[in-house]
């Protein structure tokens, strides 16, 4: 059977369905770097094990990843720059939180950094501090790159090698 006699009978539906797949691979790396940014951990976790079962690709997988994460901590970072302005009970809770945090954010902030990226639920209440201090952002991301590395090698290594007793 031809390739033209193909599209007649099946109306163009298989090409049309090879063309929605190719746009989804792209659109599951961009969901990587979102759910990186709202809720790194788990999905960090998760590409590692897709990664390992071949699913996803590591190296596009670790660049978007990164790219989610520091996109992320940006985000977080000029939030907490915002809000340091404002006074409600959120930004009183977050500095009641965070304020015995400060000295040691100033003094080691590539350690601080990369031991929030491990305390669960404090990661983004420390960058936005970060933030709220105006440390300058250049020096911010100097601080913040090596602690995604870091953290992407180690929750996404164990995603990756755990995958192969789950399955």
């Amino acid at each position: 059977m031809k390739y033209q006699e193909y599209l007649h009978q099946t109306k163009g539906f298989t090409p049309l369905l090879i063309k929605y797949y190719e746009h989804w691979y792209l659109y599951g790396y961009l969901a990587i770097a979102f759910g990186i940014f709202l809720e790194g951990d788990v999905v960090l976790y998760t590409v590692g094990f897709l990664t390992h079962r071949g699913i996803l690709n590591p190296y596009l997988a670790f660049l978007w990843v990164l790219a989610g994460a520091t996109f992320g901590d940006i985000v977080w970072y000029k939030l907490g720059e915002y809000l340091e302005t404002k006074d409600n009970r959120i930004v009183r809770w977050l500095k009641k939180v965070t304020n015995p945090l400060g000295p040691y954010l100033l003094e080691h902030p590539k350690k601080s950094l990369f031991l929030s990226k491990y305390l669960y639920g404090i990661n983004h209440a420390i960058i936005c501090k970060a933030g709220a201090m105006h440390i300058p952002l250049k020096s911010f991301i100097r601080a913040d790159l090596p602690a995604n590395l870091l953290w992407i090698i180690t929750v996404g290594g164990l995603g990756y090698a755990t995958s192969a007793g789950l399955i």
